[in-house]
C-alpha cells in the first residue's frame, strides 16, 4: 500500500510502540517514495537501527521537509548527526528525548509551508498534527 503510493505527502506512525524492525518496513517501503513531505515517528521504540534507516531516508528522499522522532530512545550521537543532517537537507526535524533524558528540536527552514494531498495517518493518540501528549503506563 505503501509503496505503490505515489501521492503519499504525509505519514503519522505515532504512539505506535514501532520497534526498530516495524519502522525498517515503514522506512523500506517508502525509499522510492517521491512526495512524502511530513513523516511521524513519534513516541514509538526506535532507537539505532531506526534512526540509521531514518538518515538513509533523508540522504534519498528530495522531497521530505518534515520529520517527528521525539520521545524514541535515540542515542545521543544519533541525535546529533541525525539533527546535523536535516538541517544541510533543509528538513524540520525534532528528536526529542534521548538515553540521557535530553531534548531538542532544530527548523531547517522556516517557510511556514501548506501541506496538502494525501495523508497516511496511523497515530493512536494525537488530536491534531501539531498537538502532544505523554504515554500513559
Amino acid at each position: 500500500m505503501i509503496k505503490q503510493n505515489k501521492a503519499l505527502m504525509s505519514l503519522s506512525a505515532g504512539h505506535n510502540e514501532l520497534s526498530d524492525k516495524e519502522v525498517n518496513i515503514i522506512l523500506g517501503a517508502l525509499h522510492s517514495n517521491k512526495s512524502l513531505q511530513i513523516l511521524d515517528l513519534s513516541w514509538n521504540y526506535t532507537d539505532s537501527l531506526g534512526s540509521a534507516t531514518i538518515y538513509q531516508v533523508m540522504k534519498y528522499s528530495s522531497s521530505l521537509r518534515s520529520i517527528n522522532f521525539h520521545s524514541n530512545p535515540v542515542p545521543y550521537d544519533w541525535k546529533l548527526k541525525l539533527e546535523a543532517f536535516a538541517f544541510t537537507k533543509h528538513i524540520h526535524f525534532q528528536s526529542g528525548r534521548d538515553m540521557s533524558g535530553t531534548g531538542s528540536e532544530y527548523t531547517g527552514t522556516s517557510t511556514g509551508m501548506e501541506y496538502t494531498g494525501t495523508s497516511l495517518d496511523f497515530c493512536n493518540f494525537r488530536a491534531t498534527p501539531s498537538s502532544s501528549s505523554s504515554r500513559s503506563g
